[in-house]
């Protein structure tokens, strides 16, 4: 290859990694010369030739960690020819050129490119390089630092910014050149997010090589008043044993689609009466927005991307935790009844459950599966306590209800087949426009389904009752996500993380009617369900939940909050979307193709349909969310392995009645 001009670049590494570079190009058209080549060479070590086409191209190079350094590295790209524009005629450009350049990216590099030792506490920013921490902060927090060195003509910058001060630097803490000790700063006296901002620049001498060394760095804050709550114990029963266990899920059930959470129409009364018995959770949040990771989450206690049953073909890893398997360890005979192909066999749901009933596709609603449910308790004998799983799917595609409640709560819908699978597929797809009409017309129909599944409940808490079971058992109501009606233009779920189909009821009624009428402000999600039951149980829950007991909520009383983070996923062709819910804030974003899609961020209180994104006016609290999901992201080992699920021909027939394969 001739020596020809070309493109250097000088990047930062921490350590040696691999890295790929991404790069899109234009070679200058030259018709008497051959194909164009770019040569690659790291550090003066020739890595690789490229061949470019003609026209815009998008080329990626894997460079292995042999041929990197900790510290700077030195990018060169050398092209086969260039051409002089001037010596062509008709142009005075006596550069020589060889390639026009669009972009050139790294990958497999932090996005900030300082180093981090945890077990000595120390961060390295070299010239040029910031590292951004995200914080919740409390008024009278203070940023300590026991020792931190400056070599060179580096300059270190402390900064810290709130919401207030927008995506500028912020306030400057300290400006420092030289080796100091025992450095202490007051942060900003306010609650809430703020980020802080360690930074070198690299001034107005590229060349700079100096760098910052902070060691033991720490921001305190007041220690918070702890709470003495007492623990709460398992409420005896005649026979003195632990109480029965009913976990009934209903799919595709909305909380504001309840009376009992604020809704105006009649569909609900006795899943409205049943909140007066029990404890209601005012706020709780789905693990996703389809039914195979929420529920998963649900009986595993574990965060979607931990129990890797995300994909439409994963199967739930036998290596999960699992609820019915710890009671069934501990006495417990356990039952699950399902009308969701999704919750089935064939997708590793049936694990320590001693019958897992599949409900046919002919048969799979509500009323029949409570059928099923009664069959499985009527047959057990002996005095040991029962857990049943029961998961119903009337409010699910098709809106299809019974007549008598069509014609009450959907006879303004006169088309017959406005809820069937075949339109709501030509929805998706835009073949139908989303008129007021239809919305109101599809919502009537769901709400006729809603109230289906609520009649035929109360029939199957009436029959407990008779059979001497209510009183003696643990029932906890939910759902595992809600359904979209285009208030951010699409529809049913598994689709988005917005609030329509995150937003899940949580009613749970205690033997003995402990706490009865409670309503609890604290934000809950699927994975605190297993760690609760256990809980009030007082049997050890596995040290890998990654939800807590809701029992300590519960005492907190209404309008309360607890602070901490829960987290949903969803998993898309291309990459995976996460939110994370923080008391009022709520973030959404997205990983699409190792790219981060720019975030969503929206206050609930103020714009509970998440309408106004707030992320460009609040970029401390979106910059705070996002930190917080990847830190969650960073905990724990890689998901079990999911295998690929093998369908049988009931499974195949419920999905497909649902909408799910053709």
């Amino acid at each position: 290859m001739e020596q020809q001009a070309g493109l250097d670049r000088e990047f930062f590494l921490s350590r040696q990694r691999d890295v790929e570079l991404s790069f899109r190009v234009l070679p200058y058209p030259s018709p008497d010369r051959p194909q164009q080549e770019i040569e690659i060479a790291l550090n003066g070590r020739a890595l690789e030739r490229v061949g470019l086409s003609s026209g815009w191209g998008e080329y990626r190079v894997r460079v292995p960690a042999s041929a990197t350094v900790s510290g700077h590295n030195r990018l060169d790209f050398r092209y086969a020819w260039t051409v002089v524009p001037a010596a062509q005629g008709g142009s005075k450009d006596r550069r020589g050129l060889g390639v026009a350049w669009d972009s050139l990216t790294f990958g497999d590099i932090d996005p900030i490119a300082a180093t981090a030792d945890p077990e000595r506490e120390l961060v390295i920013l070299p010239a040029g390089t910031r590292a951004d921490f995200y914080l919740e902060a409390t008024p009278g927090s203070r940023l300590i630092v026991p020792a931190m060195d400056v070599r060179g003509s580096a300059i270190l910058l402390i900064t810290v910014a709130t919401d207030s001060t927008g995506e500028g630097p912020g306030v400057t803490l300290a400006e420092l050149s030289d080796a100091v000790r025992d450095l202490e700063f007051a942060l900003p006296d306010v609650s809430g997010p703020i980020r802080l901002r360690l930074e070198v620049p690299r001034g107005t001498n590229l060349s700079n090589t100096g760098f910052a060394a902070i060691s033991g760095a720490a921001v305190v804050a007041p220690r918070p008043e702890a709470s003495n709550r007492p623990k709460v114990r398992a409420a005896s029963t005649p026979s003195n044993r632990r109480p029965n266990i009913i976990l009934y899920v209903i799919d595709t059930l909305r909380a504001d689609h309840l009376g009992t959470y604020g809704y105006e129409r009649p569909i609900s009364p006795r899943i409205d009466s049943l909140a007066n018995e029990g404890v209601l959770f005012e706020d709780t949040q789905a693990q996703a927005s389809w039914t195979k990771p929420s529920a998963a989450s649900i009986l595993t206690g574990l965060l979607p991307w931990r129990h890797g049953a995300v994909g439409e073909r994963d199967r739930l890893s036998a290596e999960a935790p699992s609820l019915a398997r710890i009671l069934q360890d501990n006495g417990y005979r356990t039952g699950a009844v399902s009308a969701n192909g999704y919750v089935s066999k064939a997708f590793g749901f049936d694990q320590g459950f001693g019958q897992f009933i599949q409900a046919p596709s002919s048969a799979n609603r509500s009323g029949a599966v409570h059928t099923s449910a009664l069959a499985w308790l009527d047959s057990l004998h002996g005095d040991e306590p029962f857990f049943l799983y029961v998961h119903t799917i009337d409010p699910h595609t098709p809106y299809a209800p019974p007549e008598d409640l069509r014609l009450r709560f959907a006879a303004r819908v006169k088309d017959p087949d406005m809820g069937s699978i075949q339109r709501m597929k030509a929805r998706l797809k835009g073949a139908e426009a989303a008129t007021p009409a239809v919305i109101a017309d599809l919502l009537a129909l769901y709400d006729a389904e809603i109230a289906d599944n609520d009649r035929e409940l109360g029939r199957f808490l009436d029959s407990l009752k008779q059979r001497g079971w209510y009183e003696d058992t643990l029932l906890i109501v939910s759902s595992d996500h809600g359904e979209e009606f285009y208030e951010h233009g699409a529809w049913t779920h598994r689709l988005s993380l917005y609030s329509e189909v995150l937003e899940v009821p949580l009613i749970i009624r205690f033997p003995g009617g402990w706490k009865a009428g409670t309503r609890v402000g604290a934000t809950a999600q699927h994975v605190d369900f297993m760690p609760t039951i256990l809980d009030y149980l007082d049997l050890p829950a596995p040290n890998e939940l990654d939800g807590q007991s809701l029992l300590r909520f519960i005492d907190h009383g209404p309008g309360a909050t607890v602070r901490r983070a829960v987290f949903s996923h969803l998993s898309i062709a291309h990459g995976s979307v996460f939110s994370a819910v923080f008391e009022d804030r709520k973030l959404i974003t997205a990983q699409l193709a190792g790219r981060s899609r720019p975030p969503e961020l929206y206050r609930r209180r103020s714009d509970p349909r998440e309408q106004e994104d707030l992320a460009s006016k609040y970029p401390v609290t979106a910059g705070y969310l996002t930190s917080l999901i990847r830190a969650e992201l960073a905990k724990g080992g890689p998901a079990p392995a999911a295998e690929p699920a093998q369908l049988d021909e009931e499974t195949r027939r419920n999905l497909e009645a649902l909408g799910y394969i053709n």
